[in-house]
């Protein structure tokens, strides 16, 4: 299974407490820009990258926070950039493969790329407590992928977005509960989506959908037959 890794859902790993795997970096690629090849990015960075992606199977947030921060400012050097950011994704086969891409905007796509609306400050109370019982979900799905006991390659998804799906008998709880309050409390999940001040912080920035997905996916959670 594909599972794209923001820098948010780093810091969950690496707090998760599962078992730790050493991770293999196939690939890199560069969007956004032509002014740096991922060839030199591979070439510059190997070490740093390879650190990075071991840091995040060691569910080490430290080091992780440290090789990022390194990473983006000497990659942010290179060229004339207004933001560099790194995108892992994961692959929950053998080898804990990962791939990452280097996501960059140019300055001169500043204004069109990186125009937000202000964050809100607002805080909402948690509905009947979906979002805490979402981030169990993730955990113990997550916890069962890196012990090779959830079968990821056809999962059966009955919303929008299907992050481990609900066949592992650990798992099935989940989706009565979504099934259930979900519909009930749409209204309030989309009011926290839309202004609530945490969540605003994780989603305003480039290829935000890739954090704000799995939370979207509460919305959208509809009755299987």
């Amino acid at each position: 299974m594909l599972m794209k890794i923001s820098v948010l859902s780093m810091l969950l790993i690496a707090q998760s407490g599962a078992p730790v795997r050493e991770a293999m970096l196939k690939g890199v690629d560069v969007f956004g820009t032509t002014q740096i090849p991922a060839e030199l990015i591979q070439e510059g960075f190997g070490n740093e990258l390879e650190m990075l992606v071991q840091a995040i199977a060691a569910h080490n947030d430290q080091a992780f926070m440290d090789s990022y921060a390194k990473i983006t400012g000497e990659i942010q050097a290179m060229g004339d950039f207004a933001y560099v950011s790194l995108s892992p994704i994961m692959y929950y086969d053998r080898r804990n493969s990962f791939y990452l891409t280097v996501d960059v905007v140019e300055q001169r796509d500043k204004a069109r790329r990186l125009n937000f609306l202000a964050p809100p400050a607002k805080r909402f109370a948690d509905p009947d407590g979906l979002l805490a019982t979402w981030r169990e979900y993730e955990e113990t799905g997550r916890a069962l992928a890196e012990k090779g006991e959830l079968k990821t390659d056809k999962l059966r998804c009955p919303a929008f977005h299907c992050v481990w799906g609900f066949t592992h008998p650990n798992l099935k709880k989940y989706q009565r509960v979504f099934q259930t309050e979900v519909p009930k409390n749409k209204e309030k999940l989309k009011n926290i989506l839309r202004e609530n001040s945490m969540m605003r912080s994780v989603i305003s920035r480039p290829k935000s959908l890739r954090c704000f997905v799995r939370w979207k996916t509460l919305l959208r959670f509809r009755r299987s037959s």
